[in-house]
């Protein structure tokens, strides 16, 4: 063999190893950014379910409250009715703004991404990690098969494709969860006014 064989043998191999150790690196980082991933949706799961535990105490305490409040008003001689409708109007809006409140943090507990879904129902014959495209792969022989044959860098790509998706996901889950609790605090104001109007009305 030349010495100008021998460089370029020499080159090649250096490029395979860089080559080798650049999809090593990608996979590991992909794997971390995904557990990354994985643990800020746990986190918001968790936010989203003690803010709801929170709030339905808040709001057992605030009817507690008001049925108190009701029973000491005398309310057999209106003296505002003005103020009794905009006591009505503010008790409307609290109702309102709860159920919103509550619908918005059901939905951020559903981690729902229709276009993650979107080959439902359908026979599928390639490599995923995800576990609704795993479910409709025909049998087990079959997915140990199809993964025997995936290479490295088809599994980086398919954990680069669910750290996508799963930001997706949490992104969706803190938006919900930011405006469910802008709709709580707007409960509560509503629900004060409600309170001060109608004591006011009598």
């Amino acid at each position: 063999m030349s010495t100008k064989e021998k460089k370029r043998d020499t080159k090649q191999n250096e490029k395979t190893i860089l080559d080798i150790q650049k999809s090593n690196e990608l996979s590991d980082r992909s794997r971390y950014n995904l557990d990354l991933v994985n643990g800020w949706i746990s986190s918001a799961d968790s936010k989203i379910g003690t803010f709801g535990t929170v709030f339905a105490v808040v709001a057992a305490v605030f009817v507690y409250v008001a049925d108190m409040i009701f029973s000491y008003v005398d309310n057999s001689v209106l003296v505002n009715p003005i103020l009794l409708t905009w006591s009505t109007f503010f008790a409307v809006s609290s109702f309102l703004a709860l159920v919103v409140a509550i619908i918005l943090c059901l939905v951020a507990l559903r981690p729902s991404l229709k276009s993650k879904f979107s080959r439902k129902f359908k026979k599928i014959s390639y490599f995923s990690i995800f576990y609704e495209d795993i479910a409709r792969i025909e049998s087990a022989d079959e997915y140990i098969r199809i993964a025997k044959e995936s290479t490295r860098d088809k599994f980086t790509d398919e954990v680069m494709r669910e750290i996508y998706f799963n930001s997706r996901i949490c992104s969706n889950k803190m938006h919900l969860f930011k405006n469910a609790f802008i709709a709580s605090i707007l409960s509560i104001i509503f629900y004060v006014s409600w309170i001060l109007f109608y004591v006011l009305a009598y």
